[in-house]
């Protein structure tokens, strides 16, 4: 019997990037949200409004043809290895974070793993990896010796895992007043001394620098859940809603605004549409549609580029 093989690479992570109360409370502009489950309680309205929410939010990573929610992406492929020894990769999905794994090898069950990282630089749309202290590779033109002649080296197999996007977390326990840390759902994305997080919290809402994350590893890259430390003493309590989450996240306004945007229209009925590619798509005033995809648009252009 034939073993299955699974590919690494990972699925798409599509999150919701607002909550139903931030929409509720701050960005509904008259539209109607108690009548969206016909007959249904509050709390079906509520689900009925997060699944607005979420329809939105996907609509946003097609169009951006990416993630902006902060994960650990892992891809499998083949790279190219210049002169010089090192790979440059410009992964899917950005703005890229940190790396946290890099495999390479002239055939797939060949890899040899970088224990280091030493040399290697991070960008905000890419990476570059020395792979000059792993064993030597072997191509059509005999050993390839980096460093010592530096001959280049085309479709060397590979494996990496990177860290990209924006953080998008939730509260697990209450804000206590004047307190410097806060318990969240999930630290991918989070690097103390250079994430700024807001709690969205209505109007106890703060913002503040990370300044520790009790689940980085030794290169700082956070996973799972753990504890943020605060750069500003939270200024009231705040207590979750055992129902709807406090959202805790390091996204831009106008990606908060986009998702706004969607969900207005879902709930008001209108029918998701595709945008142009290369020019203006006609429509009218108040489309919420076109006014979302060129924020969206804007955002994938500035990360991309």
């Amino acid at each position: 019997m034939t073993v299955s093989l699974v590919g690494a690479t990972s699925t798409v992570r599509n999150v919701p990037y607002i909550t139903p109360d931030m929409f509720k409370l701050h960005s509904r502009a008259g539209v109607q949200v108690e009548s969206l489950a016909p007959k249904g309680s509050p709390v079906d309205q509520d689900a009925a409004l997060a699944e607005k929410i979420e329809q939105a939010g996907s609509w946003v990573d097609e169009w951006a043809e990416q993630s902006f929610a902060a994960s650990l992406d892992v891809w499998s492929g083949q790279v190219n290895v210049g002169r010089s020894g090192y790979v440059e990769v410009f992964p899917r999905f950005k703005p890229v974070i940190g790396l946290a794994s890099f495999s390479i090898g002239p055939q797939p069950d060949q890899l040899s793993a970088v224990s280091s990282f030493a040399g290697a630089m991070v960008m905000e749309n890419s990476f570059s990896v020395p792979v000059i202290p792993l064993a030597a590779m072997t191509s059509s033109e005999g050993p390839i010796q980096f460093g010592g002649i530096g001959v280049p080296y085309e479709y060397a197999f590979c494996q990496y895992g990177y860290v990209h996007g924006y953080p998008i977390t939730s509260l697990t326990a209450p804000i206590a007043a004047g307190a410097t840390s806060i318990s969240v759902a999930d630290t991918t994305g989070i690097v103390a001394g250079q994430t700024w997080l807001n709690v969205r919290a209505g109007r106890t809402r703060y913002q503040f620098l990370a300044t520790s994350v009790s689940t980085a590893d030794s290169g700082g890259l956070g996973f799972g859940p753990g504890t943020v430390g605060a750069s500003v003493a939270a200024p009231s309590v705040v207590t979750p809603n055992p129902d709807i989450a406090i959202q805790v996240d390091g996204a831009p306004s106008s990606l908060i605004l986009a998702n706004v945007l969607v969900t207005r229209a879902l709930i008001k009925g209108k029918t998701p549409t595709t945008p142009a590619r290369g020019k203006e798509r006609k429509s009218s005033d108040g489309d919420d549609f076109k006014e979302a995809w060129e924020i969206i648009r804007k955002l994938a252009q500035v990360v991309g580029s």
